[in-house]
């Protein structure tokens, strides 16, 4: 049989303040950083370091930290080689147990997961793998299930799954439903462009031409708004251009919606078939009168027009003034 072969290794630690005055006390150099080799067993190798030209080592001066940091340790006194083996041995199995910790809690925060994503139809994946993986984040779950990816368990907001997991099949099919819809919608959108480019180019006045020009599509409702709109109802703007008119005006705002209990004051007659859902809302005027200011709050009643291509535009119409009252000073 051969010799077996002999196998130096190189360790390297840092010695704290105590170990640095014991060092010198020894005859040592008392150096923070210290070194030295010496031969190793064949099964030690199971916790030590071969570089690229083989030379093999073992770093004692750091550990990674709970978030991937390094935290640097320091020794009272210059360890023995096999302090150092044990010590290295003591580490890996430390390191083991942490990961299979780790993998235990990754797991039950996917079932979490899991369970959260199928039962919600509106969560969707944050992202797929080339492989056929799965990626879940907080942002791809309702808020309501984002506190699965604060739990102590919990990897950093984010769970994969593997390709052949049935939350992959499904996130797969959730995002393809998703992509159909979104085709949809765009010819579905287009259509209704083209509908009301057509409505334009017939009926428009020049204005609006230019408006398709420049892609203003919004502009454009606004010019079919105010060509069908009934008789008394302005658009929002025009409304509050008309009320601008008035020499104590100086602000108009929409409110909140109010208590519904004016609903009878004006029976709304047949509208045209584009029209639909009137409805009773509240607009605020400030006035400022002998150098006061108030507030002139009105109920108008508000209907809903549908444009050639299925969106909406909203006219106006005053029905009574609701309540004048004086504006309380803000002054100190």
């Amino acid at each position: 049989m051969g010799t077996p072969q002999r196998i130096q290794a190189t360790f390297r630690f840092f010695l704290g303040p105590e170990g640095r005055r014991r060092s010198r006390a020894q005859g040592g150099d008392g150096r923070r950083t210290q070194q030295f080799s010496l031969e190793v067993r064949p099964e030690d190798m199971a916790v030590l370091d071969v570089d690229p030209s083989g030379k093999v080592s073992a770093d004692l001066r750091t550990i990674p930290g709970p978030t991937g940091e390094r935290i640097e340790i320091e020794f009272d006194r210059v360890p023995t080689g096999p302090e150092c083996v044990a010590y290295l041995r003591q580490r890996a199995e430390r390191d083991s147990h942490a990961r299979a910790a780790r993998a235990q809690a990754a797991a039950r925060v996917a079932v979490r997961v899991r369970d959260a994503f199928l039962r919600t139809p509106g969560a969707r994946a944050t992202a797929f793998g080339p492989e056929g993986t799965v990626q879940i984040d907080a942002h791809g779950l309702p808020l309501e299930h984002a506190a699965l990816f604060e739990s102590p368990d919990a990897p950093p907001h984010l769970v994969i799954f593997p390709p052949e997991d049935p939350i992959s099949f499904e996130a797969r099919r959730r995002s393809l439903a998703d992509a159909v819809q979104r085709a949809r919608q765009a010819a579905a959108e287009g259509a209704g462009r083209a509908a009301l480019i057509i409505w334009i180019q017939r009926y428009g006045p020049e204005s609006a031409r230019k408006h398709v020009q420049d892609g203003n599509w919004s502009a454009c409702r606004m010019e079919f708004g105010r060509a069908y709109r009934p008789e008394g109802y302005l658009l929002w703007p025009d409304l509050v251009a008309e009320i601008s008119k008035d020499p104590k005006h100086v602000s108009i705002e929409m409110l909140p919606p109010m208590p519904d209990e004016l609903r009878a004051l004006e029976r709304v007659g047949s509208m045209p078939e584009l029209c639909s859902a009137p409805a009773l809302v509240w607009v605020k005027r400030t006035l400022l009168e002998n150098g006061q200011g108030v507030a002139e709050t009105w109920c108008t009643i508000r209907l809903e027009l549908h444009t050639p291509d299925n969106a909406s535009v909203y006219v106006y119409r005053r029905v009574s003034v609701r309540s004048i009252a004086p504006i309380p000073s803000t002054a100190a």
